[in-house]
Parts: C-alpha cells; structure tokens; sequence
C-alpha cells in the first residue's frame, strides 16, 4: 500500500504498481475513478490529481475502495459469475461485451 499524506503536495514519480496494489490518498480527496496512459495516472474525483508513473501498462484498470483509496486490477481476463453454471466460467478481456 502507498499511503500519500499530502496527494495534492506529491510531485514524485511512482513506481512498481502491480496488480492489488492499494494507492490511499489522504486529505479529503474524495475519487471517483482512475486510469493510466503507462506514464500519468489520473485520478478523477473532487479534485483531479495526475502522477507520473513508470512501470505501469497502458489501459490497467482501477477500482475505486472507498473515496480515498484505489486498487490496481489485473490487465488480463475476468472472472465473472454465471447464474446457472456450476462452476466459474472464464471470461477473456477480449472477450468481455
């Protein structure tokens, strides 16, 4: 987990984000959303922020854990649940409507 204390104040660059890392900004910033280019992240919200990031691939998805936290999620497939399946069918992210 990255904590930033002062998300409006951080003009470092962050680095390593993998898939279940938790980013947690502290002081009142309230997301909505976030995505990646591979160089900036956005995080949309009641104030927008960008960081420069390396190491990150264009397009990996972001959820949002409450109003002052995201999670990186995998680049990769999903998982969905099927009504009707006795077991957990496979979806591709290619795949996915």
């Amino acid at each position: 987990m990255l904590t930033l204390d002062n998300p409006l104040g951080f003009q470092g660059t962050i680095s390593g984000l993998a898939t279940g890392d938790v980013l947690n900004l502290f002081g009142g910033i309230n997301i909505s959303g976030a995505s990646t280019d591979g160089s900036t992240l956005t995080i949309s919200g009641s104030t927008p922020l960008t960081y420069q990031v390396t190491g990150v691939a264009a397009g990996t998805p972001f959820n949002v854990l409450s109003t002052d936290k995201i999670v990186a999620l995998p680049t990769t497939g999903a998982v969905f649940s099927v009504t009707g399946q006795s077991a957990p069918y496979l979806l591709k992210a290619a795949e996915a409507p």
